[in-house]
């Protein structure tokens, strides 16, 4: 019997936002109380390798911060006090349906501001890679191989490391395909709610095509949209200003994505980007950063949010 697997990867473009020293306390969430944004990281592949840039902010300008040589970022994760994070790579990536696999997986160690990331561990091949946050704040990973002596046996290993990039959990469980099929992936959880607590998006209707907002405390709704596609997912700006949202037709290859721009203070959409190559995208603080595919290669555009026709792109070129 030949066995089918769709590969499951987090691409790379998570962003780091580092913030100056002073940071409000008693006021709202304390975990995004940051003053003031100076630079943030994000990756690209180029030529073989992957390069991780440190963005300035004030300086508008990206430069080079490590090159993984013949390695592939896979994700980046941080803690939300932005002050550790965790690089994840790759030597080969095979995202082919019949014999997909990520082989050569490395973890780096990132402190903030740091000279360079930290080689942690290899950690061998997978069939299946995730990589999310636990509720406490710690790096979970979950990997998953086929077992070479019985192929019908897919072993699930579960990795925990807390902030200071130590391991804190590591378990293995084996699971028979034939019998209990593949285990269910990790869901990543929609941030339908503003980091003030003020603003939840929800859908109106049962068809999922009609996106409101509302005031959770003066209990005000608005319709934002009408979607013309199946919503992705939803990232918010640190200071309650803004709301990036993306849709597009996930069940057909090489799809477009749309990426909204939502101005809570104005409550209207400010202008709607579609791309299409999508690898990912975040806001650090007024900027958007998204990272799209342009004739085989990775590049992050970086677009003012208070400016919408002001636009950066950083590439391998750099």
């Amino acid at each position: 019997m030949k066995i089918y697997y769709n590969i499951s990867i987090l691409i790379f473009i998570a962003v780091l936002c580092l913030a100056g020293c002073s940071k409000k306390s008693g006021e709202g969430n304390p975990e995004l109380q940051s003053q003031k944004v100076s630079f943030f990281y994000s990756g690209t592949d180029t030529e073989g390798h992957s390069v991780l840039y440190k963005y300035n902010i004030g300086q508008k300008k990206a430069v080079p911060y490590f090159i993984f040589k013949n390695e592939r970022l896979i994700s980046l994760s941080f803690s939300k006090d932005y002050e550790t994070g965790f690089a994840l790579t790759a030597e080969d990536v095979n995202t082919g349906r019949e014999n997909p696999s990520i082989s050569g997986i490395k973890i780096y160690y990132i402190v903030a501001d740091s000279l360079a990331p930290v080689s942690m561990q290899k950690l061998g091949n997978a069939l299946q890679l995730f990589m999310l946050r636990t509720p406490e704040d710690n790096l979970q990973l979950i990997k998953q191989l086929i077992d070479p002596s019985i192929t019908n046996y897919l072993k699930q290993t579960t990795i925990v490391y807390n902030n200071f990039g130590k391991e804190v959990f590591n378990k293995t469980t084996t699971y028979d395909i034939t019998k209990e099929g593949m285990p269910v992936p990790p869901e990543k959880q929609i941030k339908t709610t503003s980091p003030d607590n003020k603003y939840a998006i929800f859908f109106s209707g049962s068809d999922k095509k009609k996106l409101a907002i509302k005031n959770v405390i003066e209990g005000e709704k608005k319709l934002i949209t009408n979607l013309e596609s199946e919503f992705i997912k939803a990232e918010w700006s640190s200071d309650n200003k803004y709301l990036a949202f993306s849709a597009g037709d996930i069940s057909t290859p090489n799809y477009k994505t749309s990426i909204y721009i939502y101005s809570i203070i104005k409550g209207n959409i400010l202008d709607t980007l579609k791309i299409d190559k999508l690898v990912n995208y975040s806001i650090c603080r007024d900027y958007l950063i998204f990272s799209e595919i342009k004739k085989g290669k990775s590049v992050i555009s970086i677009l003012d949010l208070n400016n919408p026709q002001m636009v950066q792109h950083v590439n391998g070129t750099l």
